[in-house]
């Protein structure tokens, strides 16, 4: 057990809200936000969760990746060790999207 403990990556958590204009397709959150600069880990994380005040799909890691449904003032989250190097998130109403995301 001791062995593993070693070996798994140590890391903090990060989370951000962003802001995610209307009508916007595939924003990179890697490219226009810190919510990446911060954190440790490489890219593995615990747990990944977002919620959104407006209907938005997300993509992980690739904007060429199926996308995933986050219905309105609700949150989606993903447990286990899962990599997450980037996240891409399109937003298809007429107004602004609050995302908040919590990487740990």
């Amino acid at each position: 057990m001791s062995n593993y403990l070693n070996s798994y990556p140590k890391h903090s958590y990060e989370a951000e809200r962003i802001s995610v204009p209307g009508s916007t397709t595939d924003y990179d959150v890697k490219d226009n936000d810190t919510l990446f600069g911060s954190i440790g880990g490489g890219g593995r994380y615990d747990c990944c969760r977002i919620y959104s005040d407006v209907e938005v799909t997300v993509k992980f890691n690739d904007a060429t990746n199926n996308p995933i449904k986050i219905l309105a003032g609700s949150a989606r989250e993903w447990l286990g060790l899962i990599s997450v190097t980037n996240i891409f998130i399109t937003n298809a109403t007429g107004g602004a999207a609050a995302i908040d995301i919590e990487l740990m």
